[in-house]
């Protein structure tokens, strides 16, 4: 127990040390300015990050830091003022953070991130502005109200600069599904950014404000790419861009007023993209889950129609079986009747048996094509067999193009019933002639088939009141599509090589 308790304060003495040399680097840096107050990031960045039992470290570590910060102006500010402001702002910003997450939880969206930072801008330089006027030894003058707007705009875009990447950081096991790379797109965001600063630097007061506005352009294309983490990554590189452009006079209330102008745009923007980026990664969200829900929809009903046709094989194999066993007892019937002299009885049950048994045979095949992995669709398809099916309804004229083999016996079967339906389906709605196009090919790791069935005139009314059904729930079920147009239906069909088939968009 008591190894556990000094470990534990050995972890919150090393963090409160590293926190209080990271918070005085930062202080005393040239890099933070009035209009860009890394500190007021830095701060609510290790509250969120650190766990609870730590925090006291942290307030420590930043007592520490500011009393280095400020020990040689003990005599210029006072004994009190120092001592009380050291141990004061932090306090305050930790019981901000405790009570945001009290009443709303973990702050892990972006939009309540933007909440924070307001919230903490505004609370800490209300509180500089009085213990500036309660415990400043020096007399003060009159409130400068644009100078505190100026330090709370610095520290709000100073926590945007921080809290973004915490909040990347906590999040970085999530899954994305966006189409992009972020890494790829950001170092290409942050290049152009680079660009425009040294530009920037080089040109002169009057193009110098318009070069600072493009250097938000970058973060606005990570953000529509993105969502928001793009406009994490996009604000604080806009950010630090912007703030490097701002000039140094190493005085007290730096004022760079261009640069302000621009800040409090950016701040605004900041403020606009994140809260963009959060939306578009939540419509993003709710599109990936649809999709999911859609690709989980199509593979049960891929496995249905996989079971069905299962089904229907086996019981196909048995009807066969049987009617074999029938035919074989009537031959061996005509084979006994003949025997024993009675010729014309056996004459007529063989007449029985040849009429009949092909017939059969070609119906079951017809229920269930057993022969089309072996021969191939386009065979079945020539077959007089299914010629003379189809041709008791209509007069079928095909065009058969490309290798069939290129198609998964699957999807063979699939096309074969579809075709079956359609086909079906105008001879129900009276069209007598039908123009058969079919074409399979393969391309890369995808193949498919493309079909178009045309009549000579306008389609029926009665094709649309009684509709495709069951041709739509097999195509669909296996990513495809059915169009009307004019006197045509087309279908098209693909499927990953080796895979389930997927879902394609026919042009219309």
């Amino acid at each position: 127990m008591m190894e556990h308790l000094l470990g534990r304060v050995a972890r919150g003495v090393v963090l409160g040390t590293v926190y209080a040399l990271s918070f005085w680097a930062l202080r005393v840096s040239n890099i933070t300015l009035d209009q860009w107050y890394l500190p007021a990031g830095l701060r609510v960045a290790a509250l969120l990050l650190v766990p609870r039992s730590y925090w006291l470290y942290l307030i420590a570590g930043e007592a520490a830091g500011i009393l280095c910060a400020r020990y040689s102006r003990i005599d210029e500010y006072g004994l009190t003022f120092v001592v009380v402001s050291s141990i004061t702002i932090m306090p305050l910003v930790a019981v901000i953070v405790r009570s945001f997450e009290k009443r709303n939880g973990l702050i892990v969206e972006p939009q309540r991130i933007l909440m924070l930072a307001a919230l903490v801008a505004a609370s800490t330089t209300l509180a500089n502005t009085g213990l500036v006027f309660g415990l400043m030894r020096k007399e003060p003058g009159p409130v400068d109200w644009t100078n505190s707007f100026q330090v709370m705009v610095g520290a709000y875009l100073g926590i945007l600069t921080m809290i973004p990447l915490v909040l990347l950081w906590k999040q970085r096991a999530a899954s994305y599904p966006f189409p992009r790379r972020l890494r790829a797109d950001a170092a290409i965001g942050i290049v152009a950014t680079l660009g425009v600063f040294i530009i920037a630097e080089l040109a002169g007061p009057a193009e110098k404000n318009m070069l600072r506005m493009l250097m938000i352009v970058p973060a606005a294309v990570l953000t529509v790419l993105h969502g928001w983490r793009g406009a994490a990554v996009g604000v604080v590189m806009s950010n630090t861009a912007l703030a490097m452009t701002i000039h140094r006079t190493h005085t007290d209330g730096n004022t760079d007023p261009d640069a302000l102008r621009v800040q409090i745009i950016l701040a605004i923007t900041a403020t606009v993209l994140i809260t963009l980026g959060s939306r578009i990664s939540r419509y993003y969200r709710n599109v990936n889950a649809y999709g999911l829900a859609e690709a989980k929809a199509l593979e049960i009903a891929r496995k249905s129609f996989v079971s069905s046709e299962q089904e229907l094989e086996r019981r196909v194999a048995d009807l066969q079986f049987v009617m074999d066993e029938v035919f074989a007892k009537l031959h061996d019937a005509g084979k006994w009747l003949r025997q024993r002299g009675h010729a014309e009885a056996a004459l007529e049950i063989q007449n029985y048996r040849v009429a009949n048994e092909q017939r059969i045979k070609d119906e079951l095949r017809l229920t269930y094509p057993s022969d089309l992995a072996e021969r191939g669709l386009f065979a079945a398809l020539r077959t007089d067999m299914v010629a003379g099916k189809w041709g008791g309804h209509c007069r079928i004229n095909s065009d058969l193009r490309g290798d069939d083999n290129a198609i998964s016996p699957q999807l063979q079967l699939m096309v074969y019933r579809v075709l079956d339906d359609l086909i079906a389906l105008l001879a129900i709605t009276e069209h007598e002639q039908v123009k058969l196009r079919a074409r399979c090919g393969r391309r890369g790791e995808r193949s498919g088939v493309a079909i178009c069935l045309t009549v000579p005139a306008q389609f029926q009314r009665a094709i649309f009141e009684v509709g495709d059904l069951d041709a739509s729930g097999r195509v669909l079920a296996y990513g495809g599509r059915i169009r009307h147009r004019n006197r045509r239906i087309f279908l098209f069909m693909v499927e990953q090589n080796g895979t389930a088939p997927a879902a394609a968009t026919v042009p219309g």
